[in-house]
């Protein structure tokens, strides 16, 4: 495992044992004991009590996980629906067609406005036979 995530879990630890008893218990058993079976023991973890969780300095993988963790164990039936659908909006809209082929299309306007235009310079022989052939061409005509 990435050790970014074994600190993430150990960031994880470290929140779930300031929440109450009441939450804890409702996360399975076997995701604590993943939880704290792959967490970093060498990585030190800075987690106040009395600030809010958005106000901690934590890694985005701990919110990540502290997130999934909140909707599909901790909050109710109503509140996984929302937030199941919100995920869903968000992801949508990130994620949509048009948006994935924006970025393309930018990229030729700016490639077609970016033309550069080659002038190529004939040198004396080549003009030089560059007007033989229109003369002989001209006389078959």
């Amino acid at each position: 495992m990435d050790e970014n995530y074994r600190q993430a879990l150990t960031e994880t630890s470290e929140v779930i044992k300031f929440m109450s008893e009441e939450l804890v218990k409702k996360i399975p058993k076997d995701i604590l004991s993943l939880i704290e079976v792959n967490k970093d023991e060498n990585y030190k973890v800075n987690i106040l009590p009395n600030v809010p969780i958005y106000e901690q300095n934590i890694k985005k993988e701990t919110k990540g996980i502290l997130a999934v963790l909140y909707r599909e164990y901790i909050c109710d039936e109503n509140e996984r629906k929302r937030l199941k659908k919100e995920e869903k909006e968000y992801f949508e809209r990130k994620y949509s067609v048009d948006k994935l082929f924006e970025n393309r299309k930018k990229t030729k306007e700016i490639e077609s406005k970016n033309e550069i235009v080659v002038v190529k310079k004939e040198n004396i022989i080549e003009k030089l036979i560059k007007a033989i052939r229109k003369f002989f061409y001209k006389k078959r005509i």
